[in-house]
């Protein structure tokens, strides 16, 4: 069974296509090794642009403070899907702070939230919760730095070789390698065509593998007893 490979071995394989010595350890690299180091978080950060891979599917609660409108995101947050009042079965709209600020010029209107907006790091209820409310929050994570030998990209499998291909590109554009990089950049354009038509499946699937819940959206897939499971 594949399995995905370690910061090390990622960085490894572009030192590979460019010709240069293997690295044993990221600590302490200097020169291209460097830059590949860096380009590889990049690469990530550049995919996760792209679409909502299904291995960023995240999922906590929280609890509504009285008298208190707003809540800190989660420290790993990137794109809201939703939010759910659970004790009272209501799924919040999203809406905008300054929708808020005209309605209630005084900030003062409590009541069981209906609305959400999110502000930099928090998410802002509105009416403000007259009391304790537990709150589902469903997102999409952020992948996390790269930095030790034995790291693993939280992006998928099929994701990896795109994280090659890019920073591969970009490192001959750095080279002035010019016309290797444009054919580097079209192949990783193409693997990304094909990741993505991967990601999008499984995310068809997580859509059907719901526990039969008066909620519908995405649910954690459970691999690999119910996967492609449906619930009716």
């Amino acid at each position: 069974m594949a399995t995905q490979q370690t910061y090390l071995e990622l960085i490894n394989r572009v030192l590979r296509r460019i010709t240069q010595a293997e690295i044993t350890t990221v600590a302490g690299v200097t020169g291209q090794a460097k830059i590949i180091s860096n380009l590889i978080n990049e690469a990530q950060n550049e995919l996760y642009t792209e679409t909502n891979w299904y291995t960023l599917y995240a999922t906590r609660t929280f609890s509504t403070v009285a008298a208190t409108e707003t809540y800190a995101v989660a420290t790993d947050f990137g794109r809201n899907i939703d939010l759910i009042d659970m004790t009272n079965n209501l799924t919040l709209m999203e809406n905008s702070s300054k929708f808020f600020d005209i309605d209630d010029p005084q900030d003062t209107d409590q009541g069981n939230p209906i609305w959400f907006s999110i502000q930099g790091a928090n998410y802002r209820l509105y009416p403000i919760p007259a009391g304790i409310y537990t709150i589902r929050d469903r997102y999409w994570k952020v992948p996390a730095i790269l930095s030790g030998d034995t790291d693993t990209s939280i992006l998928p499998l099929d994701a990896e070789n795109c994280i090659i291909q890019w920073s591969l590109y970009k490192m001959l554009e750095y080279l002035n390698k010019f016309e290797a990089a444009d054919r580097s950049r079209i192949e990783f354009e193409r693997m990304l065509v094909r990741a993505k038509a991967s990601n999008l499946k499984i995310l068809d699937n997580m859509n059907i593998m719901q526990a039969p819940v008066p909620f519908n959206g995405i649910a954690p897939p459970r691999f690999p007893s119910t996967y492609g499971a449906r619930y009716y």
